[in-house]
C-alpha cells in the first residue's frame, strides 16, 4: 500500500514539473516573438536642425550684407543727428570755439567728431549720430585758438547743399565721410562719396559751393 501511494505521489510530482517546464517555454517563446521597439534616429534630426540653423545664419549674413552699403557709406537722409545739434551737444561738453566738424565711421558706428578750442585747451568730442550719445571727449592742454581758423557754421552753406553739388557731379552716391574746416581763412567741405564701387573726393567752397578740387579712387 505504501508503494502505491509513493508511486502516485511521484507521478503527480513529475506531472507538475512537466507543466511548469511547458509554461516557461511558452513565456520564452512569447518574449522571443515580441519585436524590439525601434530606436529613434535623433542624429539625423539634429543634423537637419544644424543645417537649418546654418541656413538661417547664412540668411542673416546675406541680409546684413544686402542692407545697403552702411558699412562703407551712409545715405545723407539716414543721418539722424544734424551738424547743428551735434555742435550744440559738443559745446555742452567743452566750452570752446568751433574749428572742425567731421562725420565718419568709427568702430562700426557713424559719429560726429567736433573740434573745439579755447585759449589754452583743445577738445575733440565724439557723438554717435544715431543715439546722440557723447561717446568720447579728448582734451589737449596745448590748444591754439587761432581766430582765422574759427568756424562759424551758421554762416556757411549746409552739408545737404554741398552734398547735392558733389553727388550731382559724380552721378550719385552716399557719404563715406565729410569734414568742414577752415583753410587759409576760408570754410571748405571735404566730401568723400561712394558711388558704384568708387570713391569720389570733393573739396567744395562752403560759401559759394564751387567745386575746388576732385579726385576719384577705384575701390576694386
Amino acid at each position: 500500500m505504501k508503494t502505491k501511494i509513493f508511486g502516485l505521489a511521484l507521478a503527480t510530482t513529475l506531472a507538475l514539473a512537466a507543466c511548469n517546464s511547458d509554461g516557461g517555454s511558452e513565456e520564452d517563446a512569447d518574449d522571443a516573438g515580441t519585436p524590439a521597439e525601434p530606436v529613434e534616429d535623433t542624429q539625423g534630426d539634429n543634423q537637419t536642425d544644424d543645417d537649418s540653423n546654418d541656413d538661417n545664419s547664412g540668411s542673416e549674413e546675406s541680409s546684413s550684407d544686402s542692407s545697403g552699403n552702411s558699412s562703407e557709406a551712409i545715405a545723407i537722409d539716414d543721418v539722424n543727428l544734424s551738424p547743428e545739434d551735434a555742435i550744440e551737444i559738443a559745446q555742452g561738453e567743452f566750452d570752446g570755439n568751433l574749428h572742425e566738424v567731421q562725420l565718419d565711421q568709427d568702430r562700426g558706428d557713424w559719429v560726429y567728431k567736433i573740434d573745439l578750442r579755447s585759449a589754452d585747451e583743445e577738445a575733440e568730442v565724439t557723438i554717435n549720430q544715431e543715439t546722440e550719445e557723447v561717446v568720447d571727449v579728448r582734451t589737449d592742454s596745448e590748444g591754439d585758438d587761432d581766430e582765422e581758423e574759427i568756424l562759424d557754421y551758421s554762416s556757411v552753406s549746409s552739408i545737404d547743399e554741398a552734398f547735392e553739388v558733389a553727388s550731382s557731379d559724380a552721378g550719385g552716391g552716399d557719404i563715406s565721410e565729410w569734414t568742414l574746416s577752415m583753410d587759409d581763412g576760408k570754410a571748405e567741405y571735404d566730401i568723400d562719396l561712394l558711388y558704384e564701387n568708387e570713391i569720389y573726393e570733393y573739396t567744395i567752397d562752403a560759401d559759394s559751393l564751387e567745386i575746388l578740387d576732385t579726385e576719384r579712387d577705384d575701390e576694386d
